[in-house]
């Protein structure tokens, strides 16, 4: 049942307009997969314009690169050939004025009005990994409860390895997660996360986008300085240097 005074748009037609067969056209299809759709998570004014010219240039594609606002505070991202717009994706995460810009494909079937971009591929360090505990197979079962799984950077995993390291999508609406609880012989381990180049986050809530006193959990009265939050700045990491891209 419609509610009072709002219409159903369908009423006066006549029969459905099906559109699959005109998306599965080639010349649709090659369209759609050289777009992209981007949000930027930060909780100050910022100018669509500069944004736009700072990831051009950031990105640094072969072919053109055309952007525009496209509602919802998201940019869409038209590029020239869908390479440069696949390489975009793989190496996220990118940043503007230090909030993080997350970006993803768009779906065929979805309209802008109903498009969100939540997610974000983040490189990620478990430090003081038990011994037995420092190799792919442990880091891709760690890696899973963080999230979705991208890339297994071998080249910090061994005894003589410093942390396990792998870039996992997250979550941008939740916070981010602290640690990973394991057990081994008995034993409950807790297990510190540390996250590279991470952007603008909260100290108080642990979600990526704002600054602490800009938080509707932060009470003054309760935290007297950052120390008495959940989260901090050693939450953060350096880039590291590696061969795996």
């Amino acid at each position: 049942m419609e509610p009072a005074g709002v219409e159903n748009p369908t009423d006066e037609v006549g029969s459905i307009i099906d559109l699959d067969e005109l998306i599965t056209s080639t010349t649709n299809k090659n369209k759609l997969s050289f777009c992209l759709v981007g949000k930027l998570y930060l909780d100050k004014p910022w100018k669509p314009f500069y944004l736009i010219e700072v990831m051009k240039k950031s990105w640094r594609p072969k072919g053109q690169v055309e952007g525009r606002e496209w509602g919802k505070g998201l940019i869409l991202f038209r590029f020239e050939n869908e390479e440069d717009r696949n390489w975009v994706i793989h190496n996220q995460p990118w940043h503007y004025e230090n909030g993080l810009f997350a970006v993803r494909k768009i779906r065929e079937d979805e309209q802008p009005s109903e498009v969100n971009v939540n997610h974000a591929t983040i490189w990620t360090r478990v430090d003081d990994v038990p011994a037995a505990c420092m190799n792919s197979t442990y880091a891709t079962l760690l890696a899973n409860q963080i999230g979705q799984l991208e890339i297994l950077d071998n080249s910090t995993e061994g005894l003589f390895g410093k942390f396990l390291r792998f870039k996992v999508q997250v979550d941008l609406t939740k916070p981010l997660v602290r640690g990973i609880t394991v057990k081994l012989k008995g034993k409950l381990c807790v297990l510190p996360l540390k996250y590279e180049s991470l952007p603008t986050y909260c100290f108080c809530c642990g979600t990526i986008g704002h600054f602490f006193r800009n938080c509707s959990e932060f009470d003054k009265n309760d935290c007297q300085d950052t120390s008495d939050m959940r989260y901090g700045p050693w939450l953060k990491a350096s880039p590291f240097k590696c061969t795996t891209s």
